[in-house]
């Protein structure tokens, strides 16, 4: 092993390669964790998500009442929608458990805001429908 000095003054120690290094059991190691790449994040992470969403994406707005009463209208965009709740992309952040509407086209959704998430220069809100809601009134 030798050891060599960085930019920044820290000691690295380096591992010299022998000339008859192995390259078959190299490359029996990297099909075998190849297989492994394929299934890491299937088997033993659970969804969160208990129903299947359908991706949308559709503009409209997104009404509200602030935190003082006051009505507000932004624009939005629908990204996605279950059976239970829809996600939506708007430059405000609205508080959780705000009641919200949103209009897209010719139709109209309410719920309760159940998260608020930025994401670069927009915000992401998980919004669960109403109970008894079934599906989307049109206008």
């Amino acid at each position: 092993m030798a050891l060599h000095k960085t930019r920044g003054g820290h000691s690295v120690a380096l591992r010299r390669i022998p000339k008859d290094f192995n390259t078959e059991h190299t490359e029996n190691t990297k099909r075998t964790i190849g297989l492994f790449r394929y299934f890491a994040d299937r088997k033993g992470v659970s969804e969160k998500r208990s129903e299947f969403r359908i991706p949308l994406m559709a503009r409209g707005d997104v009404l509200w009442e602030d935190a003082d009463g006051t009505p507000r209208v932004a624009p939005a965009t629908l990204e996605d929608t279950s059976h239970r709740g829809m996600s939506v992309r708007m430059k405000n952040a609205i508080r959780t458990e705000a009641h919200v509407t949103v209009k897209w086209g010719s139709e109209q959704d309410s719920g309760t805001v159940t998260n608020c998430r930025r994401e670069k220069s927009d915000y992401i809100l998980g919004i669960q429908r109403e109970a008894g809601e079934d599906s989307v009134q049109k206008q």
